[in-house]
């Protein structure tokens, strides 16, 4: 007898080893995608009286720490890569066993989606990945994976196949991974914004699409049902829920007709409705990432929009003079250094323009060069800070630059940043990468001279050319052409370089 009692009570002791070792392997073996996002939620869980639901317009669009710097107002941002209706309303449900929010903010993008989930299954991991198995993870699961159209979905990580134990288990996912593991799987880096991301390229708008047939929207569409569901249950939970569209270059006639369909349901609910198309908020010509998000200086924009109106219509209180809320000053801190370093690093004259539309900072600015007038983008830019610029009237003295000083607002006497922009000599760009390519800056063998790296977007390696300028001068603004994505970058051609 107590031979047998040995041998259970051993089984039973390696039996939890193992499952301390597989909790440990899945964890190091996991994509840190959704940890990344999601560490601070769980941190601070809490804590926020905001949380934030949808696609990655969302995530690019909506910034927690500029909510915080400006309303004192805590959130989050759980926008996730085609994150459909269903998708956001597991998320909330998930996130609501941790959480007790006041408002709960959805976009509505794709609302008439036919699928629960997009057909690219890692957007889903991204989504859930991050949450503990529960009782509402293994709903989650069963309800969004049984969906026809999920099973036919793409492969996802390591070649998977859509399934509800790959949802659960994530070992039975990221098992292969082994091989690809870094410092940054046993100390991952989360992210700096409470969900929210910037995205620091300047992208020219494509024609926005006619409206399409309204008829493709009935009331018994997934998306609608799965968002009546949200708003029902929050409102049984005294939770608030405002609904928004924010803005992007509208490629789906039917879109305009989603729009109309979350305003009949915000009508339905007695609901606030932010549709961002009727605000005139942003300007497209300088506020785009690429055709479907925004960049900061769009974000910056419709946040401080969001900000106040959940200041205006919901109790929310300002948390900035609350010592317990002080790591979240420590936290924006952070954050702030995070967009200098955008700031610091933009290679071009626009992209730094572009992140000078952050409310904290104020800059003056030197031009040399009369060619920078011709540029239609950088003209906007400055006439969206109140510069406004005399095409006949430039710095003679400061010929070929152009140099931006840089202050904090509450600190005009400081400089915080000096850079100097001019335009290189003439590049030869091979046709097949017009459109397609970045720059990045090394110093030159010779004194006094910079080379300007020209390499294939998104593949450092593939180096196009290397032109060495001291005195840049030559190259205009036409060659701006899409890449294979149809998106236009519009950096300027006045590029950063050494004094």
């Amino acid at each position: 007898m107590k031979y047998a009692a040995k041998r259970i009570i051993s089984c039973i002791i390696v039996a939890f080893m193992l499952c301390i070792v597989m909790m440990r392997c899945t964890y190091i073996a996991q994509n840190k995608v959704s940890y990344r996002k999601t560490a601070p939620f769980f941190e601070y869980k809490d804590e926020f009286d905001v949380l934030f639901l949808g696609t990655s317009h969302v995530k690019l669009g909506i910034l927690p720490m500029e909510l915080w710097d400006e309303y004192g107002i805590t959130s989050y941002n759980f926008g996730c890569s085609s994150s459909h209706i269903p998708t956001s309303y597991w998320i909330l449900r998930n996130a609501l066993d941790y959480s007790k929010p006041k408002v709960v903010v959805v976009d509505c993008w794709g609302l008439s989606q036919p699928a629960k989930t997009d057909a690219t299954f890692a957007f889903v991991h991204e989504a859930f990945d991050a949450f503990p198995l529960t009782a509402t993870k293994v709903r989650t699961a069963f309800d969004l994976l049984d969906d026809p159209a999920a099973q036919s979905g793409e492969e996802g990580i390591q070649g998977e196949k859509p399934t509800k134990l790959g949802l659960l288990w994530n070992y039975s996912v990221y098992h292969k991974r082994w091989g690809e593991i870094g410092q940054d799987d046993f100390e991952p880096k989360t992210t700096v914004g409470y969900g929210g991301e910037l995205r620091s390229f300047i992208s020219k708008p494509i024609e926005f699409a006619d409206k399409g047939d309204p008829e493709a929207l009935s009331d018994d569409i997934v998306g609608r049902q799965y968002l009546e569901r949200m708003i029902e249950e929050c409102k049984e939970k005294d939770i608030e829920v405002l609904l928004t569209y924010l803005p992007y270059c509208v490629s789906n006639g039917n879109d305009w007709n989603e729009m109309d369909a979350v305003r009949d349901i915000a009508k339905k609910y007695d609901l606030g409705y932010i549709d961002f198309f009727e605000e005139n908020i942003v300007n497209f010509n300088t506020d785009l990432a690429d055709n479907t998000h925004l960049n900061p200086s769009g974000s910056w924009k419709v946040t401080e929009y969001i900000g106040d109106y959940l200041k205006m219509h919901y109790r929310l209180d300002d948390h900035r003079s609350d010592s317990r809320y002080d790591h979240w000053r420590s936290d924006y801190e952070v954050y702030s250094d995070y967009k200098m370093d955008i700031l610091k690093t933009a290679t071009d004259l626009n992209t730094y323009l572009m992140m000078l539309e952050d409310g904290n900072y104020r800059f003056d600015i030197a031009i040399g060069d009369e060619q920078v007038f011709n540029d239609s983008v950088t003209m906007e830019l400055l006439d969206a800070k109140g510069i406004y610029v005399d095409v006949n009237d430039f710095e003679t003295n400061n010929k070929g630059r152009v140099i931006v000083n840089v202050f904090r607002q509450e600190d005009p006497e400081n400089m915080i940043d000096t850079s100097v922009f001019a335009r290189p000599q003439n590049i030869d760009i091979p046709e097949e990468y017009a459109g397609r390519y970045a720059t990045r800056y090394e110093v030159s063998e010779s004194e006094g001279k910079i080379n300007i790296v020209y390499y294939e977007l998104y593949n450092p390696d593939n180096v196009i050319n290397t032109v060495t300028v001291s005195i840049p001068q030559g190259l205009g603004f036409n060659d701006r052409l899409p890449n294979t994505l149809g998106t236009t970058f519009q950096n300027s051609m006045a590029v950063r370089v050494a004094e």
